[in-house]
């Protein structure tokens, strides 16, 4: 990929392409999780996440029960 972005150099030569600071802020990230042993869990979410209101919560699982689906929790 490194190879394609520099067929085309952009500006003058004094900036810095914009694909290099990503690549360096990636670079950081990746230096710093494994350092640390840090876990950055927006970076594990691969679906988006929507958080349900009780009522919702409740509503859902009053279906799962109609539906005769038990839940380990659900009495």
């Amino acid at each position: 990929e490194a190879e394609i972005l520099t067929q085309h150099p952009t500006g003058v030569g004094l900036d810095v392409p914009a694909w290099i600071d990503a690549l360096e802020e990636e670079v950081d990230s990746l230096a710093r999780k494994s350092t640390n042993n840090q876990v950055d869990p927006h970076s594990l979410m691969t679906i988006e996440f929507i958080p349900l209101t009780q009522q919702e919560l409740d509503q859902q699982l009053e279906m799962a029960q109609k539906q005769g689906k038990r839940l380990p929790h659900v009495e």
